[in-house]
């Protein structure tokens, strides 16, 4: 079980929880931990399918995310590629391959506007493709055709697979750029630190994570991150200047280790 350090009540920090029964035991059993923020997964990691929420527990979830202080946030597994797949190119006159790309945008969409109605966001990856300029466009129409609604918040999240589209804040930007205005004012990035240091970034001192998050800030000013994510542990005053970065921001951040 992780252990959560909280330095300061202002920072909003929390970690991975499993999810129970229902939506509301999962919130109860963070509350119950004392969390102020929790990340879970609608699903298998392994299916595209994700849970379906009824009515009454989704209602209850919502009460108690109003009543308590809760950031609350789920991911959508792997398996989802916005690019279409490794071999076939979505958007690209296979219409075997948009078929099903489509069927996971709308089980994408299902969490996104089920996840939204307890104040939450869903993370997801931007895919992979052995060429990423042709990966990014595919990436781009793939959100761009996603149906959100008022309220709802998709976080675009830095990756490290091999043929990955983003693995840098500035793969983040061009894709995030590149959609239309209607669907930029529901996106967000999720920064996570761990596939950061996967793909050649330094985060071994206060100074390294600042360079970071300065570039960040360069690329996305006024946009804060939608959340940051560690995976793995960071010597200690690296993750006091991330700690501090995340209060004077107000930035969420969850360890999941």
């Amino acid at each position: 079980m992780t252990t959560i350090r909280f330095h300061s009540n202002s920072i909003n920090m929390g970690t991975y929880v499993e999810l129970k029964d229902t939506l509301t035991e999962t919130i109860l059993h963070g509350l119950e931990r004392g969390l102020y923020g929790m990340l879970i997964h609608l699903g298998s990691l392994r299916s595209i399918y994700r849970r379906r929420i009824d009515t009454e527990d989704l209602v209850q979830s919502m009460t108690l995310t109003t009543r308590f202080p809760l950031t609350f946030f789920s991911r959508l597994p792997k398996v989802y590629n916005f690019c279409g797949s490794t071999k076939f190119l979505a958007w690209n006159g296979n219409d075997h391959q948009d078929n099903l790309l489509l069927e996971q945008m709308h089980e994408a969409e299902y969490e996104i506007q089920t996840i939204s109605k307890v104040g939450g966001n869903v993370i997801t990856g931007c895919g992979t493709y052995p060429i990423q300029s042709s990966g990014k466009k595919a990436c781009i129409t793939t959100l761009n055709h996603l149906r959100f609604k008022l309220g709802d918040r998709l976080l675009i999240e830095n990756g490290y697979e091999k043929n990955c589209i983003a693995t840098t804040l500035r793969d983040l930007h061009d894709i995030y750029t590149g959609c239309y205005n209607s669907t930029k004012m529901h996106l967000g990035c999720c920064l996570n630190l761990s596939h950061f240091q996967k793909t050649g970034y330094k985060l071994t001192t206060p100074a390294s994570l600042l360079v970071l998050l300065e570039e960040y800030t360069s690329l996305f000013q006024p946009m804060p991150p939608g959340i940051i994510l560690v995976e793995e542990p960071l010597d200690e005053d690296v993750e006091n200047a991330l700690l501090a970065f995340c209060r004077e921001e107000s930035v969420p951040i969850v360890f999941t280790f």
